[in-house]
């Protein structure tokens, strides 16, 4: 599909966390190949040299699109965000044709500090924020909740929350706002992609999970480990990925000479690859904020294999909504017992959860998604809210 945008009218997508470790820069370059057939879009995306990956992010460029980059130190979200806005400042005449903002991900206190001295130099419309978390940090200090109840009631600005969740909890924590204020941003996560066939599987022993991406404590690693050494009739366990901090090495002693460990960065080609390679891909957070979304299940969903999560929040309603994976109570269960009895692939029961992954897909589609996203950004058929 293609929507055109005017010229004179152009979104700028600014993403000051890119170097972050974890998913930051996965998503950033997805939704930009998702986006490559709206040839209104600019990018303005923080650039470390210490971080490397990703480096290919003018190839994800579409026509009429543009890159620009700005340098940062690290990944501290505040910093970063505040160097955002001095960008803005700095590109203004490059960028005098930007009516829409949307800062990809966002330190909501640095905003709402600054904008109200870089707005006047500035002819933005819309400027649409994406911000990750609940509200409780904000609402816990005064002086913060001040200003972002200020910040939120300006013409122009638009707090974006990925979930139903966190929006339903934001709007219970700032009642007096005025709901057009926030609204919730669909994740462009499902790029166009190639089709993984399903992998028969005759023997339980030689079923494969996985366990994929940035290595942290609270993805359950410290218990499905031992459990898959103890029982080796349950399968195959792969943990790939990078450590999300040194800290997070030192943690997971657990997986030092563990044979299903393979300790590395994956570009998106690679850990889809791998994905594909799996039967199940485990997303046990035991340690998460479960009003928000996984991208470990946006990813299973890209290469058609079904997920295994635990009864809470966004991931088991989109799971028990689409019928796209398996839910587990988080206590009281066997979790042994549990992936003992998961359908085989080549089953009727495990084609009944690939059939749910082909909904989840289908209703993540551009045709479904991007006219949603334009719209809450204020692009294409969305207009800037009245002033």
């Amino acid at each position: 599909m293609s929507i055109q945008g005017k010229p004179s009218s152009r979104l700028l997508i600014v993403q000051p966390w890119f170097s972050a470790l974890g998913h930051p820069a996965q998503s950033l370059y997805n939704t930009m190949r998702t986006l490559r057939e709206v040839p209104c879009i600019d990018y303005l995306v923080s650039e470390d040299p210490q971080f490397t990956h990703h480096a290919n992010l003018h190839d994800a460029l579409g026509p009429g699109q543009r890159l620009f980059r700005f340098a940062v130190e690290g990944s501290d979200l505040k910093k970063n965000t505040r160097k955002g806005l001095l960008e803005l400042l700095r590109r203004r005449r490059e960028l005098r044709e930007t009516r829409s903002v949307l800062f990809f991900d966002v330190d909501l206190g640095a905003v709402a500090k600054w904008w109200r001295w870089v707005a006047p130099w500035l002819n933005i419309a819309r400027l649409s924020l994406l911000y990750l978390l609940g509200p409780e940090h904000i609402k816990q200090h005064e002086s913060a909740r001040r200003r972002v109840t200020r910040l939120l009631r300006r013409h122009e600005v638009v707090l974006c929350v990925r979930t139903s969740e966190l929006e339903d909890d934001w709007v219970a924590a700032f009642p007096s706002l005025d709901r057009a204020r926030l609204r919730t941003l669909p994740s462009l996560e499902l790029p166009p992609g190639r089709h993984f066939a399903e992998r028969p599987c005759l023997d339980r022993a030689d079923l494969r999970f996985g366990v994929l991406g940035q290595i942290r404590r609270g993805k359950s690693i410290e218990l499905l480990v031992p459990l898959f050494e103890r029982c080796p009739s349950l399968g195959t366990l792969t943990v790939a990925g990078s450590f999300a901090s040194p800290a997070e090495r030192e943690a997971l002693g657990v997986l030092a000479g563990f044979a299903g460990f393979e300790e590395r960065y994956f570009d998106d080609e690679g850990l889809l690859t791998l994905t594909a390679a799996q039967d199940y891909l485990l997303v046990l957070y035991d340690q998460w904020d479960k009003r928000m979304e996984s991208a470990v299940i946006y990813l299973a969903m890209r290469a058609g294999r079904p997920v295994v999560v635990y009864s809470e929040g966004w991931c088991e309603r989109v799971v028990r909504h689409y019928g796209c994976g398996i839910t587990v109570a988080r206590e009281g269960i066997d979790l042994g017992q549990v992936l003992a009895s998961l359908p085989l692939p080549g089953s009727t029961a495990y084609a009944a959860l690939l059939a749910g992954v082909l909904r989840f897909r289908n209703d993540h589609r551009n045709e479904v998604l991007l006219p949603q996203f334009l719209d809450c950004v204020g692009v294409g058929a969305g207009e800037p809210l009245e002033r």
